[in-house]
């Protein structure tokens, strides 16, 4: 009778076992079932990151991190190098030379050998006159032999001095610096047009937010707009249940909800759109999980005659505005290039003047020559050059006068737009201003027709179709009143664009940013 006793326990030890095994491997799952969840949470956060963003915080962003001013920055600093490389003609050129001769001859009658070490050095600087100094120093040593007289070589050392100097071709420190001067007005003109991008990258960033601000606004309206539409759908089936309406008032407003369903999802993708296209501009990347919160808000610019004096803006463009300034430096290299090219019509007329010092040191028998005696030296020539009939340089001169001619119309030019532009642009802002005026004043009437339809329909004396019509109506004038809005203030963003003085109406100092180089 034992036996079984025994056998009973050990089955319900067994038993007892099995299930703390299986509790314990249910209890491993779980944990790290907990463990993966909450990994997975670390890694996608469950709130998003918010961006409170201004326009101030927008054009400081959008200057620091835009990636097309990144790459405009680099191109003073390329302009800054070529002046470099046009300066090198001034620098010192030294040339160094040595050379090793071997002769011999046994030519009757007499057997003569010689090894001769040679060494040169010069060293030569072009001057902003067209000068052209040199300094040189030869030494040599040779070792000559023959039958009859024994070391008949030896050495000397000779020191020479030149100097080149053009009277007609190339002569004038504004001819021999042209090509330096045409690289700092290019380097200038870089500069001035990193300044045009900078104001185009401001202009252009504020566009963006007010773009963004617009799609938000009309999301909003939107979602208004269904929300009225579905409490209309409450009172019409309160007045179906009543027997005061039909239930076809009650299909034609829930077509009228599907209806603004889809603008909302149009607007949502709208302001998904505007937000990439904003964050990517200023950041130079898009954030999909970031919500962002516009915090500067649109106001409507008072038309202060003073402030928006045309003749005063159109005198301040001129001062300021890129493009003219550009089309000045334009024609400063022009005359650079006037008095370069007649110069070049002109004969190469070079005077030079040498003058070289000898100190030789003979060997015992050797034979009186040049090379081994002591002597001064000097020289003065006179060199004349000229193509015939010079048809090349005066084809290039005469290019030269066109180019310049071409240069003061195209100053014309730019000065006639920047003025239609200014004038534009100033016309622009007064319409939006008045535009605005006119669609707020059209959607509080749409408002007040609204709400007296409503009531009229409360009262049994409109249809739903006429009330779903007035919503309709009110929606679309009050999108048209933002609209109007924005319009005032990119139309203000591009007056100042057309003025040139984006920079100065916020505060904006280049170098201080360290935007110029």
């Amino acid at each position: 009778m034992k036996l079984p006793e025994n056998k009973n326990k050990m089955d319900a030890m067994q038993i007892r076992e099995q299930t703390v095994t299986r509790n314990l491997m249910t209890m491993m799952i779980l944990c790290a079932s907990l463990i993966f969840a909450t990994l997975s949470n670390a890694s996608e956060p469950e709130h998003p990151e918010r961006l409170n963003l201004d326009l101030e915080t927008v054009m400081t962003t959008a200057l620091e991190h835009n990636h097309a001013l990144k790459a405009s920055r680099m191109e003073p600093l390329k302009e800054k190098k070529n002046i470099q490389v046009a300066k090198s003609i001034f620098d010192p050129e030294v040339s160094i030379e040595g050379r090793s001769t071997n002769q011999e001859s046994w030519n009757e009658p007499t057997d003569k050998s010689s090894l001769q070490f040679s060494t040169k050095a010069s060293i030569s600087r072009l001057l902003e006159t067209g000068t052209v100094v040199s300094l040189g120093l030869e030494a040599a040593d040779n070792d000559a032999e023959t039958d009859i007289n024994k070391n008949t070589g030896g050495s000397y050392v000779q020191s020479t001095a030149t100097i080149s100097h053009p009277l007609m071709k190339n002569s004038g420190q504004k001819v021999v610096t042209r090509n330096i001067t045409l690289a700092k007005n290019n380097h200038r003109k870089s500069k001035i047009e990193l300044k045009q991008e900078v104001i185009d990258t401001l202009s252009q960033a504020q566009r963006l937010y007010w773009s963004y601000y617009s799609a938000l606004e009309s999301l909003t309206v939107y979602e208004k707009s269904l929300e009225l539409a579905r409490r209309l759908i409450k009172e019409v089936k309160e007045r179906v249940k009543m027997g005061s309406a039909a239930r076809l008032d009650i299909l034609q407003a829930r077509s009228e909800v599907a209806t603004r369903e889809t603008d909302i999802i149009i607007a949502q993708n709208n302001v998904l759109n505007s937000k990439d296209a904003l964050l990517n501009y200023i950041y130079g990347e898009t954030c999909p999980h970031a919500t962002l919160n516009c915090l500067t808000l649109p106001a409507i610019p008072g038309m202060d005659k003073e402030k928006f004096n045309e003749k005063k803006l159109i005198d301040l463009a001129l001062a300021l505005r890129t493009d003219y300034q550009t089309t000045a430096i334009n024609l400063e290299s022009a005359d650079t290039d006037l008095v370069y090219f007649e110069n070049q019509t002109k004969p190469e007329l070079n005077l030079s003047a040498a003058i070289a010092i000898n100190d030789a040191h003979p060997d015992k028998n050797a034979l009186e020559t040049d090379n081994y005696q002591n002597y001064y030296s000097g020289s003065l020539g006179v060199t004349l050059k000229f193509p015939w009939g010079l048809k090349g340089d005066k084809a290039n001169y005469a290019a030269a006068k066109l180019n310049k001619k071409q240069l003061q119309i195209s100053r014309d030019a730019v000065k006639s737009r920047i003025i239609l532009d200014v004038r534009t642009a100033l016309r622009d802002l007064e319409a939006a201003i008045k535009g605005y005026e006119t669609a707020q004043t059209a959607s509080r009437y749409a408002e007040e027709a609204l709400d007296a339809e409503q009531v009229k329909f409360r009262n049994g004396l409109s249809t739903s179709y006429n009330v779903l019509l007035y919503q309709r109506d009110f929606t679309d004038a009050r999108n048209l009143e933002i609209n109007a809005l924005i319009a005032c203030q990119t139309a203000l963003i591009s007056l100042h664009q057309a003025v040139g003085n984006t920079l100065e109406k916020h505060h904006i100092n280049l170098k201080s940013t360290a935007m110029l180089p």
